[in-house]
């Protein structure tokens, strides 16, 4: 079993910033249907592949991460963030496309989410593609497992995927786009269960990857065993749901980690679970703490909790 900062990761996918602008409204627009917020803060924080990054940063890893930004001050504002937390990071600054910001609107006292702004650019372009390939090509195969995080913004393609498959290393996809053969010949997916019946229904191929990991919120997970053809439920424990932003970065980083660390993937899974029940009690866009990660480990060690007995 290896220790947690023994262990090297490789994060591909699209990175973004998350900005908060938090207030209090009292009142109602007198020229619009709307509520007047009242600035009282600004914050942001890493989203997109950033926040799997976080996640994996805070519980000990060891995290490289290859990503496009934008020429511009919020591109700046990502690699910045990356060294705050330890990240090594090959980014390709691409001159054409902006980063990928979300803005989000939120009131001061609970956190409700009014409106969010969005600015990114999906389209694929050649350039950047070119680019992204080569800072993978430099990197050596020294990873025990690579995560892609595919929110659609136009890094993962095919030819990124080829390069990744070719390195014969254990590959999870956190996947966003539900009707793609992208993600055929890797060892994992952690669809929810939308992007699950979507991605199923329609006869794709189950054999074209090793496990399915499909996450159903309150109601838990179920780790299919895709050769074996065999489906293990693991449950969760009932909390107060604050927000489910970013639950699924949690998954994805957690199990992943566990299984680097030399853990089956269904004890990975029960790690994992564990730890998106913590960050959906969290308002934002939360990332697990060591102690959370160190605590479900223990009691998958010492207790029969994968079906939450």
């Amino acid at each position: 079993m290896k220790n947690i900062k023994d262990v090297n990761i490789l994060v591909v996918g699209d990175i973004m910033l998350d900005v908060y602008i938090s207030g209090n409204v009292e009142r109602i627009s007198p020229e619009a249907p709307v509520p007047v917020v009242n600035i009282e803060k600004q914050y942001h924080t890493l989203g997109g592949c950033g926040n799997v990054i976080k996640n994996l940063t805070n519980i000990g890893a060891n995290v490289t991460c290859v990503a496009k930004i934008g020429r511009d001050d919020n591109g700046t504002i990502i690699s910045e963030e990356l060294v705050k937390c330890g990240a090594k990071s090959q980014l390709v600054v691409s001159p054409l496309t902006p980063t990928t910001t979300k803005t989000r609107i939120v009131t001061s006292d609970r956190g409700i989410q009014l409106i969010r702004l969005d600015s990114e650019n999906t389209i694929e372009f050649s350039q950047d593609v070119v680019l992204l390939l080569h800072q993978l090509k430099l990197l050596k195969d020294d990873f025990d497992i690579i995560i892609v995080s595919d929110y659609a913004k136009g890094v993962i393609n095919e030819l990124l995927m080829n390069e990744l498959r070719s390195r014969n290393t254990k590959i999870v996809v956190d996947p966003k786009r539900v009707k793609t053969n992208l993600y055929d010949n890797v060892f994992m997916v952690t669809p929810n269960e939308k992007e699950f019946n979507v991605m199923f229904s329609d006869g794709y191929n189950y054999e074209r990857m090793e496990y399915i990991i499909k996450t159903m919120g309150p109601k838990g997970m179920e780790v299919i065993d895709v050769k074996a053809e065999h489906t293990t439920t693991i449950r969760s424990k009932a909390v107060d749901v604050y927000n489910v932003s970013g639950a699924g970065d949690t998954v994805v980083a957690t199990i992943s980690a566990a299984v680097a660390m030399g853990f089956d993937v269904v004890e990975a899974a029960a790690i994992a679970n564990m730890c998106a029940g913590y960050v959906v009690t969290k308002p934002g866009t939360t990332s697990v703490p060591i102690s959370t990660f160190e605590s479900a480990i223990w009691k998958v060690k010492h207790h029969n909790i994968v079906k939450g007995e």
